[in-house]
């Protein structure tokens, strides 16, 4: 069983409903949730006009492929509710693939480590909070390092 590390967010409708019931329904895809960070208040990224997110860091353990996971975390966000409106635009729920143990793995679909993971405070802040030590399996630095070092700017901050 490998760590796997995701990212929970939401933006629209009741944010905490949506986080808590991704959650839920994650557990059932992946057993128990080993540890979850706080729930964290924080400004949208990339597209930065629209409402604020919450997002949560969770650690799960699996041995499933990294394909059939995403199709767990696609079925998760359809079962509550989401509508897809374009790329980095608001969403109900929306769940990321941060880490998966030692994996390196790249397809069309999928990229794990997640490929912006280090330029993103609104990630790092909630998985370093449960995960400081983990060794980033890419850049071979700890999560710890790479939020002491990013450049984003954007507010985070503790629900």
């Amino acid at each position: 069983m490998q760590p796997l590390y995701l990212l929970l967010g939401s933006n629209r409708g009741n944010r905490l409903d949506y986080l808590l019931r991704a959650k839920i329904l994650l557990e059932i895809k992946f057993d128990n949730c080993f540890s979850a960070s706080a729930i964290y208040e924080t400004a949208a990224w990339g597209n930065t006009h629209q409402p604020a997110f919450f997002n949560q860091a969770l650690l799960f353990y699996s041995n499933k492929s990294a394909l059939n996971i995403l199709k767990d975390i696609k079925s998760v966000e359809q079962e509550c509710g989401r509508i897809f409106s374009g790329k980095w635009n608001e969403r109900e729920i929306d769940i990321d693939i941060l880490l998966y143990g030692k994996l390196a793995f790249e397809s069309d679909e999928l990229s794990i480590p997640h490929k912006m993971l280090h330029q993103r405070r609104f990630a790092l802040t909630p998985l370093c909070e449960i995960a400081p030590d983990f060794l980033h399996p890419v850049m071979n630095v700890t999560i710890e390092v790479l939020l002491n070092n990013c450049e984003d700017t954007l507010p985070v901050n503790k629900l």
